[in-house]
């Protein structure tokens, strides 16, 4: 199966591996390899991940990967990856569709 990155999860990829560079390239080469290994898995089991009340969104499942939250739709084909976020950041104050 396949994924498709929508443009907000594109620019929070790019900002969050641009922050780790800074501090570290390899070290943000593995969160971009452990990012690409997770959508890869989202788009062959897409059932997984648990739902999130304050996303106010019925679709969007969540999963972590190294301490970010993945949040995608399953029930779009293909798998719709709209945003990665830290893990700490407020659910309720993050857009999910634009």
């Amino acid at each position: 199966m396949s994924y498709i990155l929508t443009g907000p999860a594109t620019r929070d990829i790019d900002e969050i591996l641009d922050y780790i560079a800074a501090q570290s390239a390899q070290t943000a080469v593995l969160v971009a390899q452990r990012f690409e290994k997770a959508f890869q898995r989202l788009a062959d089991f897409s059932g997984i991940g648990h739902t999130r009340d304050e996303l106010r969104d019925a679709n969007a499942r969540v999963v972590a990967v190294s301490g970010y939250l993945v949040i995608y739709d399953p029930t779009l084909m293909p798998v719709h990856i709209l945003r990665v976020v830290r893990g700490t950041r407020d659910l309720g104050r993050i857009k999910t569709r634009p």
